[in-house]
């Protein structure tokens, strides 16, 4: 991440490296094949997390924080982003999620819906994987 600050990255490692101790991280995508790949990551980098195969549109989003990369439209290009966008973003606002972390190319951002009950505390832009795009991180306020 060599847009992010290499010291509040450092922070955040021994962060999650407490937070491993005492909570659970959970990941899971619509696609098989990601979360066989994502599995593999996590083995190789010795990180503790559970993966599954769900669909985030529509399965009950029990976390505090979620960390999310909904699809951009780019190599998906039959996809509905607008509908997509939607039914995670309304499912969210049923969660009991205090923070949201999310990227998004910037040609997609205009399918993210108002993110009320969330306020946008943070935004990086970013180049990821040759696409100009956003990381936003959102508290929930209400």
């Amino acid at each position: 991440f060599p847009w992010f600050p290499e010291e509040e990255l450092h922070a955040l490692r021994e962060e999650w490296r407490e937070r491993e101790k005492r909570g659970r991280l959970v990941g899971f995508d619509i696609d098989e094949g990601v979360v066989r790949k994502a599995r593999a990551n996590a083995m190789e980098g010795e990180a503790r997390v559970g993966f599954f195969v769900g669909d985030a549109r529509r399965l009950p989003l029990k976390a505090d924080k979620i960390c999310v990369d909904l699809p951009y439209g780019v190599r998906l290009r039959r996809i509905d982003l607008k509908g997509l966008y939607a039914a995670f973003f309304g499912n969210l606002r049923r969660s009991t999620c205090r923070r949201i972390v999310f990227i998004t190319a910037r040609q997609s951002f205009k399918y993210v819906p108002r993110l009320y009950p969330f306020r946008v505390v943070r935004h990086f832009d970013v180049n990821y994987c040759d696409l100009e795009a956003k990381v936003i991180v959102a508290d929930r306020v209400a």
